[in-house]
């Protein structure tokens, strides 16, 4: 569409990253003829934290979890996330994951002490497996604010020490 006007307003929706797909030079001012709305705006991931620490208020540590094989984009988020866990004062922490095992491994270890917590990406191999997330060990407690957010369709979960 782009080759064919420069002059008639294009909008798009639901691009994953408008600035490394080329649609726009840069997403604050698109210029031209072409804006829109990116489905994964890389301030998300701070985002995210910030409604995990809303509903986790005793959150220490958070882990950010992602499948970098499927979504490499998910590593766009991390600036903005370890932003706001510095803001907020919570250990950020990064768990790539690329099997149930590593899952659960993650979880695990965020599970160990009381204020955990971890953001769940909208890649489709974590996303996926955001129930067995919720559940991965049914020793430990969990909040169980697993929900879908508008536009992202990540879900947020916190993990809470057993009363």
């Amino acid at each position: 569409m782009q080759r064919e006007t420069r002059t008639i307003p294009i909008v798009f929706a639901g691009v994953g990253d408008p600035v490394a797909s080329g649609i726009v030079a840069q997403l604050d001012r698109p210029s031209g003829n072409v804006t829109g709305f990116a489905a994964l705006e890389p301030s998300l991931g701070g985002k995210w934290l910030e409604l995990l620490s809303e509903i986790a208020l005793r959150l220490k540590r958070a882990a950010i979890m992602f499948n970098p094989d499927i979504n490499p984009v998910s590593v766009k988020f991390m600036p903005s996330f370890e932003t706001a866990a510095r803001s907020l004062k919570v250990e950020a922490i990064t768990a790539p994951v690329h099997d149930e095992v590593e899952i659960e491994t993650a979880i695990i270890a965020l599970g160990r002490d009381p204020g955990g917590g971890v953001v769940v990406t909208a890649d489709a191999f974590v996303f996926a497996r955001r129930a067995p997330i919720i559940s991965a060990r049914p020793d430990t407690t969990y909040r169980r604010s697993i929900s879908p957010l508008p536009l992202s369709e990540t879900a947020v979960c916190s993990p809470t020490a057993p009363t």
